[in-house]
């Protein structure tokens, strides 16, 4: 099929066949690991039980699950919606390979910030007719804080490297190029508004990780990954900035598995954070942010 022949379609329509493949993907993906998990991996596909315990299969799935669902629909749609693939990827901006320390920095320095999200985020109470809901969410948040902390407990440096793969690599590559890539350009096209759509995204990014007590600091990190793409036309400094994020709470995982291994960083209880480091961050979140769309602006008027 000739590259760009979708082009023509409208950005509803575009959505629309992004979510079609995204399902359809993610059944290929659970159809794959039930094929190879006998054979493979001495797993029954068809307890729940047998699969939870085997972590190599567990790891397996989520890289497959991961490639599958975003990367997969991700260059179907880049191929198929426009004619130039640097529209996509890594992006139509050039820039100076120096600008792509500034979304490491602006990680690293929202961290306090986005931990006092965090913190706000679990004062936030239901109604006491929706406790039903909140048990059941808080149930499911430290589901995947066990089976995400089996996945990154390691004894050897190659299950770290994996983990840094599935954990980081993956998710920064596949998740920013399905949302920021294809999805935001989509609904950019579709209300005219960038503004709305680094939104509209940041939301579906957040509420798509199913982890409700947590939702703002993920919905703000959407937002900054949003405009970073707004800013610099280039799909390379959200990717990195994703990395980033992910990597250096990897880090802080095998920091305290190393020296501490009582203490589990991944417990959604948080200290109320420093007020003055939460101003700090703020205002370096966007002192680097304005810095960055300036250098790129005056990169791309003087190539």
């Amino acid at each position: 099929m000739i590259r760009g022949a979708y082009a023509h379609l409208s950005p509803l329509t575009k959505i629309i066949l992004l979510l079609i493949l995204i399902l359809s993907c993610g059944l290929i993906s659970i159809s794959t690991m039930a094929l190879i998990a006998q054979p493979l991996f001495d797993v029954d596909a068809s307890s729940l039980e047998s699969m939870s315990e085997n972590i190599s299969f567990m790891k397996w799935s989520q890289i497959i699950q991961s490639i599958c669902i975003f990367i997969i629909p991700s260059w179907i749609c880049s191929y198929l919606f426009y004619s130039n693939p640097r529209v996509i990827m890594p992006g139509t901006g050039k820039t100076k390979w120096h600008l792509l320390l500034f979304p490491v920095l602006i990680i690293v320095f929202s961290q306090p910030f986005i931990s006092w999200l965090g913190w706000f985020n679990q004062q936030l109470t239901l109604p006491e007719s929706w406790d039903g809901l909140y048990h059941w969410i808080s149930s499911k948040e430290e589901e995947l804080q066990r089976l995400t902390k089996l996945f990154i407990t390691h004894e050897h440096w190659t299950d770290f490297l994996l983990n840094a793969f599935m954990l980081a690599i993956l998710p920064a590559i596949g998740e920013e190029w399905l949302f920021r890539g294809v999805l935001q350009r989509q609904l950019n096209d579709w209300f005219k508004s960038a503004h709305v759509a680094i939104l509209i995204t940041a939301i579906i990014f957040s509420a798509i990780h199913i982890q409700f007590l947590t939702f703002l600091p993920r919905f703000v990190l959407g937002l900054i990954l949003g405009y970073m793409l707004l800013f610099t036309k280039n799909m390379w400094f959200p990717i990195i900035a994703h990395f980033t994020n992910n990597f250096m709470a990897l880090m802080v995982f095998q920091y305290y598995q190393t020296t501490d291994p009582t203490v589990n960083p991944l417990e959604t209880e948080m200290p109320q954070p420093d007020g003055m480091g939460i101003i700090i961050s703020l205002g370096l979140i966007y002192a680097l942010m304005y810095i960055l769309k300036q250098r790129v602006e005056v990169r791309s008027k003087n190539p």
